[in-house]
């Protein structure tokens, strides 16, 4: 098995965990109604598919572009968390080892797609 099949395969997998966590997430915090539950459900998978059917697809072509907007998820992801942690109404405790776990199928995700850009070989 060629290392970019495995990449492209990580990468994959590592896509399909990050949407069932962020579809699993919305579907906790739900705080509106059931249109706006329906509607956000379906968006994050549908573009979860999205993602995967374009690392799939076209690794190479689309690789970059999935692992850098991973990459500025993760980054907002991370802004609001030390937003949400430093603020006099944290009631939870949020400790940094629970979110780095949290995200490391972000960051996996994220090096995969963009290693894809230069490891998978020239298509015709």
């Amino acid at each position: 098995m060629k290392a970019y099949t495995v990449i492209q395969s990580v990468a994959i997998a590592a896509l399909i965990a990050s949407t069932a966590m962020l579809t699993l997430g919305a579907a906790g915090a739900h705080r509106g109604t059931l249109r706006e539950l329906i509607e956000t459900l379906l968006g994050s998978i549908l573009g979860g598919i999205f993602f995967v059917w374009m690392i799939w697809e076209r690794p190479r072509q689309w690789g970059l572009w999935t692992g850098l907007f991973v990459s500025a998820i993760l980054c907002a992801q991370t802004f609001t968390w030390l937003i949400g942690a430093s603020g006099p109404f944290s009631g939870e405790n949020r400790n940094v080892l629970g979110y780095a776990v949290f995200e490391a199928v972000l960051v996996i995700a994220a090096g995969c797609c963009l290693a894809l850009r230069w490891c998978y070989p020239k298509g015709p």
